[in-house]
């Protein structure tokens, strides 16, 4: 069976399968849509994406052997940022995750989002369909985590952040965050406040290792300060 399935997988990830035989093959696999089943084959199609991505990456080293020469060409002559994201150091891992530390690295996936989408986008809508039919799995908060934030005052400093920001990009919702986190010393857990926006805003995922740039902090800081001043 798990051949079956990493074939199935295959045949998604270029477009052999119908949409109709999509759906037919995860009820069969599944047993009808059994919550159970479903998780595991989610859980199959992490590890394949996973595996996949190695492939990419070095199919990707291949076809660009110099990548600042298409990262000149397509970020630094548009005068557009270079994806990075952060990756905590390997002799950090050992501490609480609270202590790690990072270092920023090229984020390829967003550098070379093209032949991303080309290569994973029918996997990536595929995840979509299962995380759909797949429930949330059953609260075990206390009573005192089932609010984000910690008190009146860093609930109403996000909101007026988010309604006069001018930033559409799903990414500022991390930046408001990682700003009452830390440049507000608010205590907020990324995981409760990730699920809860993603609910409330329909946002598909909110990703705080890419929130770094420094202009955006100082927009959020210049209005923080119009918020003090009201």
């Amino acid at each position: 069976m798990k051949m079956e399935v990493f074939d199935f997988f295959d045949g998604i990830k270029n477009g052999e399968i119908s949409d109709i035989e999509i759906l037919n093959i995860t009820k069969r696999l599944t047993n009808d849509f059994d919550h159970e089943f479903l998780r595991t084959l989610y859980k199959d199609l992490e590890r394949y994406i996973d595996f996949s991505e190695n492939e990419f990456h070095s199919q990707l080293e291949k076809k660009y052997p110099d990548w600042t020469k298409y990262i000149e060409k397509e970020f630094t002559d548009k005068n557009l940022e270079v994806p990075t994201e952060k990756i905590p150091k390997l002799e950090t891992l050992s501490k609480p995750k609270g202590d790690w530390e990072y270092h920023l690295v090229l984020d390829r996936k967003k550098i070379f989002w093209k032949d991303y989408l080309r290569e994973f986008l029918l996997l990536l809508d595929f995840k979509k369909l299962l995380e759909k039919r797949i429930p949330p799995p059953e609260s075990t908060e206390t009573d005192l985590e089932k609010t984000t934030f910690p008190c009146n005052e860093s609930e109403e400093i996000f909101n007026y952040l988010l309604d006069n920001w001018d930033n559409r990009t799903a990414l500022k919702y991390a930046y408001i965050l990682n700003f009452l986190r830390e440049n507000l010393n608010f205590e907020i857990k990324p995981s409760k406040y990730k699920k809860d926006i993603q609910k409330k805003f329909d946002v598909t995922d909110v990703q705080f290792h890419n929130a770094t740039s420094p202009k955006r902090v100082s927009e959020l800081l210049s209005l923080y300060k119009a918020y003090r001043q009201q």
